[in-house]
């Protein structure tokens, strides 16, 4: 399965949306494999997502603001996320299906020394980095065309993508720094015990709507019943 994830909201994705549907156009006409899109704050089922999924992190990049993206191509416009809040969102709405992901492309446009400089800066703070490659590109990034090859501007000239690609491997727990190691550590104990009371909340806010609902029912039932008459 093929994810696009944009690290925008809905209602702050800028120009991304054009690229996306332009994206699953030709994709459907491409390919068979299974696309999801995914926006920032999406509710989505995560049975849906297949086992072995390829992310695509969707974004503009700048060569002037080589440590942030941005939702569009027009400065003027934009909305600027540095790759720290990048992946803290990649990691909020994709946390549950961590598992399944097998491949992060860090799709921005830009020089190959910019891009190595977001996707290392995404691989050390994601917190499953261990488990996947991450890909980076230099170059003016297309989406991909109607038979399915991507490609990229390059040197004034277009090429495929393929040759514009650069991989960062799967980083060990084991292997990194113990400062780094100890981040980690306190980010994922952080995060479950924000998901843990994040449910507990919704568990006991859902338990008193119920209660209200069952009090207005039988002050309801009182009202409405006359009352039966029995004798011994």
């Amino acid at each position: 399965m093929i994810i696009l994830y944009i690290p925008f909201s809905r209602e702050e994705a800028g120009d991304l949306p054009s690229g996306v549907a332009l994206w699953k156009t030709n994709h459907r006409i491409s390919s068979q494999e299974l696309l999801k899109v995914i926006y920032h704050q999406d509710d989505y089922s995560p049975d849906l997502i297949s086992s072995e999924s390829t992310v695509y992190i969707l974004a503009h990049g700048y060569e002037e603001k080589p440590t942030v993206v941005a939702n569009c191509a027009e400065a003027s416009k934009a909305i600027f996320l540095d790759m720290e809040t990048v992946t803290k969102r990649f990691e909020y709405d994709l946390f549950v299906i961590a598992p399944c992901i097998t491949t992060v492309h860090t799709y921005f446009c830009g020089s190959q020394k910019n891009n190595y400089e977001r996707a290392s800066t995404f691989q050390t703070q994601w917190l499953r980095s261990e488990q996947a490659s991450i890909h980076y590109y230099a170059g003016n990034l297309a989406t991909p065309d109607r038979n399915g090859f991507f490609w990229a501007q390059a040197n004034s000239e277009y090429v495929p993508l393929t040759r514009c690609r650069h991989t960062l491997n799967p980083t060990s727990i084991e292997e990194e720094a113990p400062k780094r190691r100890n981040i980690k550590m306190e980010k994922m104990s952080a995060m479950f015990a924000r998901r843990h009371e994040k449910k507990r909340e919704s568990f006991f806010t859902q338990a008193k709507e119920n209660r209200q609902d069952l009090i207005a029912l039988y002050r309801n039932i009182d009202e409405s019943t006359p009352p039966v008459s029995c004798s011994l």
